[in-house]
């Protein structure tokens, strides 16, 4: 795989203003990232295949008079609010990653954001979904949502939401030696097989898992949520052979599980925690693990 280097090349900073007519942002798959102008800590950091140019351009609905959906960019309602809260100006930067399968540059872009983290003690401020505080977010805007009578706009709101609960700092280094026993040193279990923790779990138990072939080096997956659930899904993908994660999860037998219980965090700092999980796995392995971001 190839890895980012420690030091990516990115270009100069571009406005953030009608980058979808901005010849100086390349046309190419790769990263981007968007901070406030005058502002050392990102905003945001994001990965795209369609091409960078058209990805940055579904933001102009920032500059628009109401609040954008949810899509066709999840950082359009967080960017547009933070713009109402402080008439601030955005910038973008990339980095090109032509070479890149989706799952690899899925890969880079957690890297990109740990190493954020490392060095702001902080996620870039709107990703995992967070919002400013005093602002809603848009749901999505598909017919779907429509019909149910779903849909809608964010906007100003005097609630405490999930979205508005600050990220978390880093646990850990995640320039270790790539040992998957002890990632990030957070006190996993210990590795029992995939059926010991279908049997001993009861289904309530939240936290993050780790999945490996027995013994093996590198990591198959690693996934947050509702653990028994969640691994009861991995195998069972396992067992349609059409589906992307087959070969990793047809054998059970040979695969086993470590995990922590955190039945303590919110949704968005789950998500932190995975994202510097994967990270350290690309660092210390040279690889993703094998079967993320299959679907």
């Amino acid at each position: 795989m190839t890895t980012l280097p420690t030091e990516p090349q990115w270009s100069d900073w571009q406005p953030l203003f009608q980058t979808g007519r901005n010849k100086a942002i390349s046309p190419e798959a790769g990263l981007y990232r968007i901070r406030r102008v005058g502002q050392a800590h990102l905003d945001y950091i994001g990965q795209t295949g369609m091409g960078l140019r058209k990805r940055l351009g579904m933001l102009s609905g920032v500059y628009g008079p109401v609040m954008p959906y949810n899509d066709p960019h999840t950082a359009g309602p967080a960017l547009w609010a933070q713009k109402r809260l402080e008439d601030c100006e955005y910038e973008a930067s990339v980095v090109v990653m032509r070479d890149l399968s989706t799952p690899q540059r899925k890969a880079q872009e957690c890297v990109a954001i740990a190493r954020h983290r490392q060095a702001h003690g902080q996620s870039p401020t709107f990703n995992f979904g967070r919002m400013p505080p005093g602002y809603s977010k848009s749901t999505g805007n598909n017919s779907a949502l429509a019909a149910r009578g779903k849909r809608h706009r964010g906007g100003p709101t005097d609630e405490i939401l999930a979205c508005h609960v600050p990220g978390r700092a880093p646990d850990g280094p995640i320039d270790g030696d790539g040992s998957v026993d002890d990632l990030l040193g957070l006190g996993w279990s210990g590795w029992v097989s995939v059926d010991r923790v279908l049997d001993d779990l009861t289904g309530s138990e939240v936290g993050l898992y780790l999945l490996r072939r027995r013994g093996a080096d590198e990591l198959l997956y690693v996934g947050e949520g509702k653990i028994r659930g969640r691994v009861s899904a991995h195998m069972k993908k396992g067992q349609k052979a059409d589906h992307p994660q087959a070969f990793a999860f047809d054998d059970p037998e040979d695969i086993e599980a470590s995990f922590i219980r955190r039945n303590d965090l919110p949704k968005h700092q789950l998500l932190e925690i995975e994202n510097d999980l994967i990270a350290a796995h690309v660092i210390g392995v040279g690889a993703g693990p094998v079967a993320q971001f299959l679907g």
